[in-house]
């Protein structure tokens, strides 16, 4: 049994490894590189970067001008004809009730009364339309 011991632990022994040498100069980098507060600290510097970026981006004043010209020889004609609009009465909430004296048979209602609104002839042009801002 001792044997078996002694040659499991000569066999076994060549694929042992020690801990690995480390010199002062490698312990420090190795800290530095997984320093949590030196990454929080250096994004915040570039955070402090850019702030100063965008600061002086808006020192200068913003300059911007446009401008339209519209020539048009035609002219937009629009009659609305004779119509009759029904009435409202004035309700207590502050809204109108349509002033409905009875209903047809299919349901539609018959206004009491109505207002006439004669015809309105439109005449639209637009000769020399400027617009310009700054």
């Amino acid at each position: 049994m001792r044997f078996i011991y002694t040659a499991l632990l000569i066999l076994f022994s060549f694929s042992l490894y020690s801990q690995e040498f480390y010199t002062l100069e490698q312990c420090r980098e190795m800290a530095l590189e997984h320093n949590r507060q030196k990454a929080i600290a250096n994004k915040q510097i570039d955070k402090a970067k850019s702030d100063v970026h965008v600061y002086r981006s808006n020192f200068f004043p913003k300059l911007s001008a446009q401008g339209n010209y519209l020539l048009s020889s035609n002219k937009i004609k629009k009659n609305i004809g004779d119509v009759y609009l029904p009435t409202f009465l004035p309700d207590g909430k502050g809204g109108y009730l349509p002033n409905v004296n009875t209903t047809t048979p299919e349901g539609n209602p018959i206004f009491g009364m109505y207002a006439y609104l004669p015809e309105i002839p439109l005449e639209l042009t637009l000769k020399n339309t400027w617009t310009a801002g700054v």
